[in-house]
This record gives C-alpha cells, sequence and structure tokens, in this order.
C-alpha cells in the first residue's frame, strides 16, 4: 500500500438518541406558539393603529371644519405624525399636517396647508386644542379673481401672475376700438394688508414703466402709481398671523404661523388690520 491508496472515509451522521428526540420535541412546539403568539400581537396591534388613528383623524378634521365654520363636505387630509397610540396615553398628538383644497375661509376661497403640534383630539369638537407652526395659504388666479376683484368688474378684468408680480387683464375703449390693458402689481405684506406696488402698465401691447409715466404725467401719476392695500387679517382667525406674502408657481402664496393655542371657538374670533 502507497500513500496514493490512502482514502478517507465519510461515517454516516450518529442516529439521535430516543432521549434527544424527545427533548426537541417539546422546544419545537415551544417556538411555534411564542412565534405565533407575537405574530398575532403585532397584527392586533397594527389593526388597533390603524382603528385609532382612523378615529383621531375623523376627530381632528372635524375639529378643523367647525372651527372655521366650514361644511362637514369640505374635503380636509389629516397626516398624523408617528404612532397614535403611544401619543394618546399623554392625551395630546405631537404633530399633525392637515390640507383642505379650495377652503372657504370668510369670504375667501384658498388651498390651505398647515402643520399644527400639541393636538389635543379628544372631547368635543369645540375643545379640540392646537398650535400652528408653519402653514401656507394659496391662492390662485380664480380665487384671486373672486377675492381682489369689485363686484361689478367680474368677468371683465382677470388676474393672472407673471414671474413675482400679478397681473389685472382687461380690455379697455379707445375710439371705439377694444384695447387690451394688463396692469402688473408686486403685492407685499405689511401687517395684516396686502400691499399692490405698480410694476408696469401694458397698453395695446406697449409698455410703459411707472417712471416713464411719471415723467409723462408728473404729480398725477405718481398719485396714480401709489401702493394701494387690502386687509386680509380680518378674515383670517385671530390667533394666525400672517408671516410673508410672495407669488410662486403661479399662485399668491401666504405664509402663516400661529401666535397661541386655539381650539375651535378661538378660530372663530376673526383678527383686523387696526
Amino acid at each position: 500500500m502507497t500513500l496514493l491508496d490512502t482514502r478517507t472515509e465519510v461515517l454516516p451522521p450518529r442516529p439521535l438518541l430516543e432521549a434527544e428526540q424527545r427533548q426537541r420535541g417539546p422546544l419545537r412546539l415551544v417556538v411555534t406558539i411564542v412565534a405565533s403568539v407575537l405574530v398575532l400581537v403585532v397584527l392586533v396591534a397594527a389593526l388597533a393603529e390603524w382603528i385609532v388613528r382612523s378615529d383621531v383623524e375623523r376627530r381632528i378634521a372635524d375639529a378643523f371644519r367647525t372651527g372655521l365654520g366650514t361644511p362637514t363636505s369640505q374635503h380636509v387630509d389629516v397626516a398624523i405624525a408617528g404612532l397614535v397610540l403611544p401619543q394618546l396615553l399623554t392625551g395630546r398628538i405631537g404633530e399633525v399636517t392637515l390640507s383642505s383644497p379650495d377652503l372657504n375661509i370668510g369670504p375667501m376661497a384658498a388651498d390651505v396647508a398647515v402643520t399644527v403640534v400639541d393636538v389635543a383630539p379628544l372631547g368635543p369638537a369645540d375643545d379640540a386644542e392646537l398650535r400652528i407652526v408653519a402653514g401656507e395659504v394659496r391662492v390662485g388666479s380664480d380665487q384671486a379673481s373672486a377675492m381682489f376683484v369689485p363686484d361689478g368688474g367680474t368677468g371683465a378684468v382677470r388676474i393672472a401672475f407673471r414671474g413675482a408680480d400679478m397681473v389685472l387683464d382687461a380690455d379697455m375703449t379707445v375710439a371705439g376700438q377694444s384695447v387690451p390693458f394688463q396692469a402688473a402689481v408686486t403685492p407685499s405684506l405689511e401687517g395684516g394688508r396686502v400691499m399692490w406696488t405698480p410694476a408696469s402698465v401694458t397698453i395695446g401691447g406697449t409698455m410703459i414703466t411707472p417712471a416713464d409715466l411719471t415723467a409723462r404725467l408728473g404729480a398725477d401719476a405718481a398719485a396714480a402709481l401709489a401702493p394701494t392695500s387690502v386687509c386680509v387679517a380680518d378674515v383670517l382667525p385671530a390667533g394666525i398671523r400672517l408671516r410673508d406674502l410672495a407669488v410662486r408657481d403661479q399662485h399668491l402664496v401666504f405664509g402663516i404661523d400661529g401666535s397661541s393655542r386655539l381650539n375651535a371657538r378661538g378660530v372663530r374670533a376673526v383678527g383686523g388690520c387696526g
């Protein structure tokens, strides 16, 4: 026999002793039962979270509608950050985002999205408290026309947005002929008022700047081009503060936040411009 003739033989596995088999049987059963119980607990917890979340979202949406005096048919999306069940143990929800399209706030209609914190959703809708930390009120061209164009000019004057300006578009009659007229104004915020500063006037395709008008017409043009203002704080709840204003994405966008804790009763008290 040589070294090349040496080979390794694989022995068959040692059969389990009867005692070992008896020990492993109950262990497998325990593991199976524990795993099944854990899966059942997770499913029950997930179902309970879904049910409670749906109920709390409904309560918050109802309080939002009640506070603003909107009908129950008004669509309100509610998104709660984090798990709801642990937060309810403290009686308050940490952070909630609410959004509602074409929401009527007094005479104003706008798309609203707000983030609120420290929400107490339990109890009657009138008692549900919240604090607004950030939000936007977005006014589209049709909404802006309904808000800022006098009743007599509805339909005749149209509002659009161009760059950072809001544009009033209309037709004027000159020598019996209709001539297109556009006035561009730059919006800004001063207290609770929207300030309109004329940026340009376009008549029949010819743009005239405020400087050109002043040079041609003097004091009369200066008076006509003076900034005008519209109070919007008097249609908003007193606890909501207008933070900034800009034209963005073809919308007039108001940035808002809250100056105090609010409940539905407080939301119904409107502010003012002084």
